[in-house]
């Protein structure tokens, strides 16, 4: 029987630093994957803990497929992933998911080049507080509408 959260199409784990949202959220995501899940983990925690947690020295801005790891560490465990799991993490940068958002707001390309070369927007793209997490957001949207993915988790 899959528990209840394995229904829910979008997770987000959050709180106070050192609480464990990390481990949580790979969890979480590696025992939807198990279950049949196309999942993805989202993680902008600068110092790539989701990354490490995963044997890996960093991730990318793109979703990286990691089902095998997830396989391979899953029958060492004695458990079997379901043929249709897959799990995939990633680590937006916000810069370019705050260009990618621009260029879908503004009606054509010179004008989004613009935008993106002003002094205002390149404070917005690297200093200004919660530009990292409202990109993750974004982010998290765009994956949810893409349909590639039927259970992201937010960490």
């Amino acid at each position: 029987m899959k528990s209840d959260f394995l229904k829910r199409e979008v997770l987000i784990t959050c709180g106070t630093g050192g609480v464990g949202k990390t481990t949580l959220s790979a969890a979480l995501g590696i025992r939807a994957a198990i279950e049949g899940r196309r999942v993805c983990v989202i993680t902008i925690d600068p110092a790539k803990r989701l990354a490490t947690s995963l044997g890996m020295s960093a991730l990318g801005s793109e979703p990286q497929d990691l089902t095998e790891r997830v396989r391979e560490a899953a029958r060492t465990q004695g458990t079997e992933m379901a043929a249709t799991g897959s799990f995939h993490a990633l680590m937006p940068d916000t810069r370019s998911s705050f260009e990618d958002f621009l260029r879908g707001l503004t009606p054509n390309a010179a004008l989004a080049e613009a935008f993106t070369r002003n002094p205002l927007f390149q404070i917005f793209a690297r200093e200004f507080s919660g530009t990292n997490e409202y990109m993750a957001l974004q982010q998290l949207q765009k994956l949810h509408d893409s349909g590639r993915f039927d259970c992201i988790v937010l960490d």
